[in-house]
């Protein structure tokens, strides 16, 4: 894992710690958006969707950010076989 993605991570637990506060989740969004980490964004998603959906803070709406990128990342977990994986994918792309 590269420095920008420990970063990331060390942001991350700190906002997960505020309870996903409002201000700090588009903050943090549009950074992970913006960044070349799709891998990382993409578990984060998928971490998220296990919450109850009150203490979710949705990080799929910042995924659109990733671009092209992240249409080439989604598409070869179309074919993975882990569905849960496939089937994000599928509803990530959808929404674009």
């Amino acid at each position: 894992m590269n420095l920008l993605a420990e970063d990331l991570l060390r942001e991350y637990e700190e906002l997960k710690k505020s309870g996903f506060e409002l201000g700090k989740v588009f903050e943090f969004g549009d950074k992970l958006g913006r960044s070349n980490e799709t891998e990382l964004h993409f578990r984060l998603i998928l971490e998220d969707e296990k919450r109850p959906r009150p203490q979710r803070w949705h990080p799929e709406d910042f995924f659109r950010f990733h671009g092209y990128d992240g249409i080439l990342y989604l598409r070869k977990l179309l074919t993975s076989e882990d569905k849960d994986y496939a089937v994000s994918a599928a509803y990530l792309i959808c929404r674009r």
